[in-house]
């Protein structure tokens, strides 16, 4: 990918409970959409199940949010995690050095209570589960792998 190609780009940074998350600030804007829609339609259909099968509709704009686990044998045992905290430090650093800034935000930090693990149930585990991002999109937002950001 071309130098610079994060140039004026914003990204937002969260942390909970050993867990970093990283989204770009239009998926930021996407999430804060589909919570929108999310308090439409539980305010329309109150707590009928149909709100939820309504949203699978919208999952979409829930991500990507890339997440990295504080603790390194956290991120090499639970493939959901898109890796390390030295990996996440390698991230920021290549954003920033091709002219993104990187801020604290308030967002939603997947993998950070224990929901991927069913701790709420079947239907928060596949929810949560979403969340996993791919090789794709981790290109797509940053135009890099995560592979190339380590090796420079």
């Amino acid at each position: 990918m071309s130098a610079r190609s994060l140039e004026g780009k914003k990204f937002f940074t969260n942390y909970n409970n050993g867990v970093y998350a990283l989204i770009s600030e239009d998926t930021l804007m996407d999430v804060n959409r589909y919570y929108l829609i999310s308090t439409a339609l539980h305010r329309t259909m109150g707590d009928d199940s149909r709100a939820g099968k309504a949203l699978d509709g919208v999952t979409h704009l829930h991500g990507p949010i890339f997440t990295f686990a504080q603790l390194e044998e956290r991120a090499e045992r639970d493939p959901w995690f898109t890796g390390s905290y030295e990996d996440y430090r390698y991230v920021v650093s290549h954003i920033e050095r091709d002219g993104g800034q990187v801020k604290e935000g308030s967002h939603y930090v997947p993998f950070s209570n224990g929901y991927e693990r069913g701790l709420r149930g079947p239907e928060t585990q596949i929810d949560e589960l979403r969340q996993v991002t791919t090789f794709g999109q981790f290109r797509a937002t940053f135009g890099i792998s995560l592979d190339e950001v380590l090796k420079q």
